[in-house]
């Protein structure tokens, strides 16, 4: 007797954030998991690199989506370095490219920020962060990131939040802030 899964259906929590990340409605959403879905030729809610930036391409997006910008979104979800994303971290990846604006959307961000799983932010995890984003940034606009200091960004945002470097950001205060 073989036991064969259910396919996955669309969470709340990913209908909820592309909802409130993107022009999308519920329908237009649903129509992208299961874009999301065909894609994925495994079944496994797993896509790899290949078959993301395919994805990407070709639902693009307001600021254009194209390889490099695609490319560099893995980069930063990818945070296990797997090799895979599954429609999850690819809610989070449309995120970064709209900028989060909801309470749910930065709470997502601080877990993908916060590598370690401690639930902090390390000046390191930050700055990793950092130069991964700084990286999709100026790729969406064509522009070279080598003049970029990252040390003094990271430092920068810390400051703001009250933090020194040797200190660690929460969550509540990265929301708060």
């Amino acid at each position: 007797m073989s036991t064969t899964q259910a396919p996955r259906k669309l969470r709340d929590a990913e209908l909820t954030a592309l909802k409130a990340s993107s022009r999308l409605n519920e329908e237009e959403i649903q129509n992208l998991f299961e874009k999301f879905q065909e894609i994925d030729e495994s079944g496994a809610d797993k896509m790899n690199k290949e078959q993301v930036v395919k994805f990407y391409i070709e639902i693009g997006s307001d600021r254009g989506t194209d390889e490099r910008i695609a490319n560099n979104v893995f980069g930063i979800v990818d945070q296990d370095n797997d090799g895979l994303l599954n429609f999850s971290d690819f809610v989070l990846g449309t995120i970064f490219l709209r900028g989060a604006s909801t309470e749910h959307e930065y709470s997502l961000m601080f877990d993908i920020i916060d590598v370690s799983g401690d639930k902090c932010i390390s000046y390191d995890e930050m700055k990793k962060f950092m130069d991964k984003l700084t990286k999709l940034d100026a790729s969406a606009r064509g522009e070279d990131v080598s003049e970029v200091d990252l040390k003094k960004v990271t430092s920068d945002i810390f400051s703001q939040y009250g933090v020194k470097e040797d200190e660690k950001l929460s969550k509540e205060q990265f929301i708060e802030g």
